[in-house]
């Protein structure tokens, strides 16, 4: 079944594309950090999840990153 906000997700997933394929450089170097965004990003890009899931994953991924890096 299609969620009832499918239009909504389309237009907000197509909005964050532009944005990510748009950049023009990389402003953050540190190949963990990139990894952690491009693997919670990827399932709501592939609209497998959404936007919410994706910032709950990188929050905490990040967190548990930064801990074991003090």
């Amino acid at each position: 079944p299609v969620p009832e906000n499918h239009h909504w997700l389309l237009i907000h997933s197509e909005i964050l594309r532009g944005i990510v394929y748009g950049a023009d450089k990389v402003v953050c170097t540190d190949e963990a950090v990139i990894d952690i965004i491009t693997w919670a990003v990827t399932p709501y890009l592939e609209g497998k999840g959404t936007a919410e899931d994706a910032a709950r994953e990188i929050q905490s991924r990040m967190s548990i990153y930064l801990a074991e890096q003090a």
